[in-house]
């Protein structure tokens, strides 16, 4: 039997082994997100379920190895964006947790952008959307537009062609909306120039400069959200639906003040209409 201060030395040791064994990213993470856990409860929309919205947020972070070279923070702010709207980050497409290389920091960040589906559950929100759509024409569809005093829009899906729904044969991408007043509008893109939007405006890049995120994985619905970004900008939905799209693609590097910089857009707001 080991002498007391032999025991000591070896509880000393085990002790030491176990704090200098390094914690998975993953583990970390779970360790951070539990801290958020309040703040997060507090921000969400009461009709969500925060420990359901954290299971996401974590099972989102643990399926995008990316997201493990960003820092902590920077994850925690863009999901405090997330619950802040009231988006779920994910593969439901309402918003997305995206890697951005910052070359001033020398690092990586996490970038919380909306998705297509969340611009339209904002919009609805509002409570003056009639309603709104975003849809993908394929080549075999019949579909005719024209913009000015006799606007219109046809589109007829041909969902017995073999190319309907085959993203290789994606030509077109539309937003429409309609408001409670009766008042309409459209907005058409190809997919030319929604890879046109992307490569010149998206800031979701890596070192090498190459598109990374949905826009690499889910090129159909980031140019639907293309759409709906040109769209919402020749339609005022209301000063709210702007602030609250007005996060989309930005990093929070500092979880605990997110809700802060709305009240910053409040303060502007105030001194613009003075």
């Amino acid at each position: 039997m080991g002498t007391p201060e032999s025991i000591k030395e070896q509880l000393a040791e085990r002790a030491e082994g176990i704090q200098e064994k390094p914690k998975t990213f993953s583990e970390q993470f779970k360790n951070y997100l539990s801290r958020m856990a309040p703040s997060v409860k507090t921000v969400l929309p009461k009709q969500f379920d925060s420990e359901r919205f954290l299971r996401i947020a974590l099972s989102e972070v643990r399926r995008n190895p990316q997201l493990s070279q960003c820092s902590i923070e920077s994850i925690g702010g863009a999901i405090m964006q997330s619950a802040i709207l009231g988006l779920e980050p994910g593969l439901h497409g309402y918003a997305y947790l995206v890697p951005r290389w910052n070359s001033k920091a020398g690092r990586f960040d996490a970038e919380f952008q909306i998705g297509y589906k969340g611009y339209i559950d904002l919009a609805h929100r509002t409570g003056k959307v009639a309603f709104i759509t975003a849809e993908i024409v394929y080549e075999d569809d019949y579909f005719e537009f024209q913009y000015g005093s006799n606007q219109k829009l046809v589109h007829k899906p041909n969902v017995e062609s073999e190319k309907y729904g085959n993203p290789e044969y994606a030509r077109k991408y539309y937003a429409y909306i309609k408001f409670k007043d009766g008042s309409e509008q459209f907005k058409v893109i190809t997919k030319e120039q929604a890879l046109r939007h992307a490569k010149r405006f998206t800031a979701s890049k890596n070192k090498e400069g190459e598109l990374v995120g949905p826009w690499k994985t889910d090129f159909d619905a980031m140019a639907l959200k293309t759409a709906i970004k040109l769209l919402f900008k020749t339609v005022q939905v209301s000063t709210d639906f702007q602030k609250q799209i007005a996060k989309d693609e930005t990093i929070a590097n500092d979880p605990d003040n997110v809700q802060s910089v709305y009240d910053v857009i409040d303060m502007e707001s105030a001194e613009q209409e003075g």
